[in-house]
């Protein structure tokens, strides 16, 4: 029984931890893409703004094209009232650009830009660390259980069946009142 009890609830608190620290990682990494995401598209966005100004949109795929090729990138989406591109897919995790043009004191909005990357980008850098993560926690669970066992039965089940077995040597009968 008290194998039973250290175990569960050992097996509680490394099962909250462990989600816990998975928890954790996630959304760092999430954080990290969204971060990607917005450097990413600062380095794009000066040529993406003169491309759609000068209505060069062949130029605007190109550079389109060529974030998509990062791998964190999953879909980039470029528009303005009479040009649209799409690229790859859209996903769940987005950063999204005014394309505004400057000319000395002036701005001129050209359209709108946003890159996508997806949480199956997030899971499939994160998939081996969770493995890691659980093997883990498995290995520190058998051990535990492996140690309470051995632990208990030297310490208390070998000094308890001692006891027992001298404690039924023992003639009840044969016992004086000692006052």
């Amino acid at each position: 029984q008290l194998l039973k009890a250290t175990f569960s609830i050992y097996l509680i608190v490394t099962v909250s931890v462990t989600m816990v620290e998975m928890f954790v990682e996630w959304m760092q990494y999430e954080k990290y893409i969204k971060k990607d995401l917005y450097e990413v598209g600062e380095s794009a966005k000066q040529g993406v703004i003169l491309a759609m100004w000068d209505l060069d949109y062949r130029q605007v795929e190109l550079i389109a094209d060529g974030l998509l090729s990062l791998p964190t990138v999953t879909g980039v989406d470029v528009r303005d009232k009479d040009f649209g591109y799409q690229g790859g897919e859209q996903g769940d995790i987005s950063y999204r650009y005014d394309l505004i043009f400057k000319e000395g004191d002036a701005e001129f909005d050209v359209g709108e830009m946003q890159i996508y990357s997806s949480r199956a980008i997030v899971f499939d850098r994160l998939k081996f660390a969770y493995l890691l993560t659980f093997l883990n926690a498995l290995i520190k669970a058998a051990a535990l259980w492996l140690i309470v066992l051995v632990i208990s039965k030297r310490l208390i089940s070998r000094p308890l069946s001692i006891l027992t077995e001298f404690c039924s040597l023992v003639d009840l009968d044969q016992l004086t009142d000692s006052k």
